[in-house]
């Protein structure tokens, strides 16, 4: 199976639908490895703690979605320097497995194919109640090229336009610099996405996206653009090859799951 032909698994999970008791949240916690307790607990707040534990059931899971044969008390993951998870016998395939999971609002999202390296990240477009949407931006101006900021304030959009097309590119450099498996460590002022048209609340984007690096272009990139709901977009990045165009390809929707489908 080649990168560019391997199946994109993707899946979504609404965290704001489960609400587990102590017990309840504590079972759902022994479903993964000790050493991932700490980092789901050191989370103050309890929603922080339920998209932090969720993504890594999600992980487990997807593992043993694509290597049935695994046993679920014996799938760890591991971590790179810049925290990026991964399991290693995976990686030892050919071609590799690799995935990678995001959170963010009401969603916790995954995706995981046999290829080359991929990113994903969920983002909410509701605007934080104790700002402007104007301020709110504000604080992201660096984070953007001049190209960019023109694509997303372009035709006197609405507020939750405005929204919409900023989290659509925040998606874009956070799914990219994930897949990459530095995360924050790639300025994101340095990572342009360029493409034809303008984003929009009611249809998806139909153009090839491209990515440029300190104004090189980075080849054989695919970014599927889309929504797990009207006020959540989400982007998966992942390397294909050379001259695939990403505008005649048909990205599948993310298949949601419940909590239930996660546990052992």
């Amino acid at each position: 199976m080649s990168p560019t032909n391997a199946v994109v698994v993707k899946w979504a999970v609404k965290v704001a639908n489960w609400s587990p008791s102590t017990e309840e949240f504590k079972a759902a916690l022994s479903e993964i490895q000790t050493d991932e307790h700490e980092k789901v607990l050191k989370f103050m707040l309890p929603v922080d703690r339920k998209r932090a534990l969720v993504g890594r059931l999600l992980a487990k899971r997807l593992i043993l979605h694509f290597f049935p044969d695994q046993r679920w008390d014996q799938v760890r993951l591991s971590r790179t320097e810049y925290q990026k998870p991964f399991w290693a016998p995976g990686l030892q395939m050919s071609p590799a497995f690799h995935f990678n999971y995001s959170h963010h609002g009401d969603w916790v999202v995954i995706s995981g194919h046999l290829g080359g390296p991929i990113g994903v990240d969920v983002t909410n477009t509701i605007c934080p109640s104790n700002t402007t949407v104007e301020a709110y931006l504000g604080d992201f101006k660096s984070f953007f090229s001049t190209r960019e900021w023109q694509k997303i304030r372009a035709g006197n959009p609405s507020e939750a336009t405005l929204m919409h097309r900023f989290a659509c590119h925040w998606c874009l450099k956070e799914s990219y610099t994930k897949a990459l498996g530095v995360g924050l460590g790639l300025d994101f002022w340095k990572v342009e996405f360029l493409y034809d048209g303008l984003l929009s609340l009611d249809e998806p984007l139909q153009s090839r996206i491209s990515v440029y690096v300190n104004g090189a272009l980075q080849p054989g990139w695919i970014f599927e653009l889309g929504s797990v709901d009207a006020t959540h977009p989400v982007c998966v990045a992942y390397s294909g090859s050379e001259g695939v165009d990403a505008a005649s390809r048909s990205p599948s929707p993310f298949v949601v799951k419940d909590i239930c489908d996660l546990l052992s």
